[in-house]
């Protein structure tokens, strides 16, 4: 039996009906200064945050344009990096993981947004 590491796999993950993303800023450094992420784990996890105002904001924005179709709650989840934050309104998200190289995973990716 081959024991494998964490370092062995790349994944692909997959969001169920994206209503909204961010990514980018803010780095590492500055995050605790953000409410809704003060208190998330560290660099390198994937958490959820569970009654996001992110998601009630758009909620309340969606009514403006929409008043007769109110959106449902999303699932907000978030990706801790070091230089970068990755942020995800989405019903639901769904993990691929892979012992392919960087190319052939990347090749994958490709073939399903096409």
């Amino acid at each position: 039996m081959v024991t494998r590491k964490a370092e062995d796999f790349l994944a692909i993950c997959t969001f169920d009906l994206c209503s909204a993303t961010h990514f980018g800023y803010p780095n590492d450094e500055p995050r605790a200064s953000i409410a809704r992420l003060r208190k998330l784990a560290a660099v390198g996890d994937m958490v959820e945050i569970l009654n996001s105002s992110w998601d009630s904001e758009l909620q309340r924005l969606n009514l403006i344009g929409f008043p007769d179709r109110p959106r449902s709650p999303a699932r907000h989840f978030v990706f801790l990096f070091k230089d970068s934050t990755f942020e995800c309104l989405a019903d639901g998200l769904e993990f691929e993981l892979s012992t392919d190289n960087r190319s052939t995973v990347i090749e994958r990716v490709a073939q399903r947004l096409r």
